[in-house]
């Protein structure tokens, strides 16, 4: 059976799939990603993955990768990477793979490839340009512009989450709206040590305390969103993460408090929750091996 390899490699786990040409997922499962010594645990933990296939008798025509930290669109390499995967950085991931292996490799930004699952199949098909922010650990920022994904000169565009906020540089952004910033202030007000959904449940049953601590996280979320739209005026902002599970209620909430701190000179873009959750990046990270004519075809010729 002839399909695309899709890995989403994050700081806790790494999520993979093999997708046919038709966007089936033939194999969906995960692991936890290694701790220790990332140049060389993360290419051999991406090894076992390819054996697994191979046992299952999958033959991979191309890998996509997605993952976190800065990465080097052309050669595949991860420049930079946070604290939470200290030694990942410098990790030449398309390089190994297709030194291996010989399969054509795509590696891209795990935000990045969201954005572009989103775009493909998901919140974002009837959009030509919106901004992406996923909320989790951190924030994650991905930019779509005229149908293209812009990553910027030093391949770092849209790295909202560190972007510093009330002019103090030790306050970033992911720090007051991230969902990690949003569960530890449940947590300091009133003990509260459930995750996101949990929160947002006791919010809709109505508890006053959840709903006066989401309001303020909703508030600091809208003040990072009012400059990137006022920098580039975006068809739509697309809110990913596990929290975008949460829809309308989310959505309006958002909405409302961006038309409230909005100046009459902006006009407001549409807000919309993401909508393929974990499985976005999956899809965004084969999306251009799938739609590679040239590889399409050899697989059709093999196939004949």
């Amino acid at each position: 059976m002839k399909g695309y390899l899709a890995i989403d490699i994050g700081g806790t786990e790494m999520k993979y799939a093999v997708i046919s040409s038709s966007l089936e997922l033939m194999l969906h499962d995960r692991m936890p990603t290694a701790q220790d010594d990332l140049q060389l645990q993360i290419p051999a933990q991406i090894d076992t993955i390819v054996s697994q296939c191979l046992q299952l008798h999958y033959d991979i025509v191309g890998v996509g990768i997605s993952t976190a930290g800065v990465v080097h669109m052309e050669n595949g390499e991860i420049l930079y990477a946070g604290p939470t995967m200290p030694t990942y950085g410098g990790t030449k991931l398309k390089a190994h793979i297709e030194h291996k292996y010989g399969l054509p490799t795509r590696v891209i930004n795990d935000v990045n490839a969201a954005a572009l699952g989103e775009q493909w199949l998901g919140a974002a098909r009837r959009f030509r340009s919106f901004f992406m922010v996923t909320l989790g650990t951190g924030v994650g920022g991905a930019v779509v512009l005229n149908d293209e994904l812009y990553v910027g000169t030093n391949f770092r565009a849209g790295e909202v989450g560190h972007m510093p906020i009330k002019g103090l540089v030790e306050l970033s952004y992911e720090s007051r709206a991230s969902m990690k910033a949003l569960l530890n202030d449940a947590k300091q007000r009133f003990g509260f040590t459930g995750d996101g959904a949990a929160l947002f449940e006791l919010a809709r049953a109505g508890d006053t305390r959840v709903d006066e601590v989401i309001d303020e996280w909703i508030n600091e979320l809208a003040r990072g969103l009012i400059p990137i739209i006022y920098v580039l005026d975006p068809e739509a902002i697309i809110i990913g993460g596990g929290v975008s599970a949460q829809g309308a209620y989310l959505i309006d909430k958002l909405t409302s408090r961006l038309r409230e701190i909005a100046k009459k000179s902006l006009v407001l873009p549409a807000i919309v929750a993401a909508e393929l959750g974990n499985k976005a990046a999956l899809y965004g990270a084969v999306r251009g091996l799938i739609t590679d004519k040239s590889i399409v075809r050899s697989m059709k010729d093999e196939q004949a």
